[in-house]
């Protein structure tokens, strides 16, 4: 199936290749349909990898979005070859891994756990792979380089930037180094995986958050441009955030301190604040509110728990600070979504 004008044609469907005996075993997925459509605008489909991997596509037209979860053996890669350049939001939750450009191996970018970026990618064939055996889970936002210039005026240097990328038929990326995930950005990229329409309006709600995913991306990168990046962080450091964030978010309704945190990862206070802004792009407990704020959300479109269920798991001991903390972050209170 072929769609014709600016946008990626299709040439197949998805396929599993072993690859050649001499070479080290891999899985390799080869993803060319990025803007595949059916008659009602859209298409989505879920394919299972070994009984430990889960691969979820849904596709529009201008849009290619891609949920993998999973632990996979052997080694995985994932292989697009758009037919022009590309552009692709990459979002790593649970997992590091590597895109290049095959088969000269030319790396294009690494992303580490709880990293994202935004690249255009060139019209060659592009792997992406991650250390086999590990519990992995990304996002993958392809969007033809038609609809993403409608999202941009030609001031904005990215414009350029992606515009002589193409011109050039090279990679480019929004930052040079990659930007801490947030509580919302990982939120939006639940709400298009878990949303419930179909057909148009389907359509109608993937695009609104795809272009709501860019301007948080955007803002994030100009907030940024100017702050310290964290590649100067050893590895170790950057693991213990890790255990840091992973502790906080285990524990929502526990009040937890930074001098146990930090004794728990075996840092001090100073060391854990710093670190993790850097890592995260805000503070600790700036990082933990936020996060509280959007699972109650999820929690109260829901509409299966009380706002006073909520606020208890969220680690209010009153339902009112609770409102206050909720209605302050979003400017209105939670029975706006919910009756009490």
């Amino acid at each position: 199936m072929t769609h014709k004008g600016n946008l990626v044609t299709l040439k197949g469907e998805i396929s599993k290749v072993s690859a050649p005996p001499v070479e080290a075993p891999h899985q390799v997925w080869d993803f060319r349909n990025l803007f595949r459509i059916s008659g009602d605008g859209f298409i989505k489909r879920e394919h299972q990898f070994a009984e430990t991997g889960q691969v979820y596509e849904y596709s529009s037209k201008g849009i290619y979005f891609r949920h993998t979860c999973g632990c996979f053996k052997p080694q995985p890669k994932l292989v697009v070859e758009p037919e022009q350049p590309v552009v692709h939001m990459a979002f790593a939750l649970n997992n590091s891994r590597t895109l290049s450009i095959a088969p000269a191996g030319k790396t294009i970018a690494r992303l580490q756990q709880h990293q994202h970026n935004l690249f255009l990618l060139p019209s060659q064939k592009i792997q992406m792979e991650w250390p086999q055996e590990q519990e992995a889970e990304f996002f993958d936002i392809f969007i033809s380089s038609e609809s993403f210039f409608k999202y941009l005026p030609q001031s904005h240097p990215l414009y350029r930037s992606f515009l002589q990328g193409m011109a050039q038929n090279k990679s480019a990326q929004l930052s040079s180094s990659n930007l801490p995930l947030t509580p919302r950005l990982i939120s939006l990229l639940f709400e298009i995986l878990n949303c419930q329409f179909s057909g148009h309006c389907k359509c109608l709600f993937a695009e609104a958050k795809v272009v709501e995913l860019l301007a948080l991306q955007l803002d994030q990168h100009g907030q940024q441009a100017t702050q310290a990046k964290h590649e100067s962080l050893k590895a170790d450091d950057v693991e213990k955030m890790q255990q840091v964030k992973d502790i906080m978010l285990a524990n929502l309704h526990t009040p937890i301190t930074l001098k146990d945190l930090a004794h728990q990862v075996g840092t001090n206070e100073y060391n854990l604040k710093k670190h993790f802004k850097e890592i995260f792009g805000t503070t600790v407990y700036g990082y933990l509110q936020k996060h509280k704020m959007e699972q109650s959300r999820e929690l109260l479109l829901q509409g299966e728990a009380k706002i006073a269920a909520i606020a208890s798991q969220m680690g209010y001991k009153h339902a009112t600070h609770f409102t206050s903390a909720f209605k302050k972050h979003f400017g209105f209170p939670p029975n706006k979504l919910k009756a009490v």
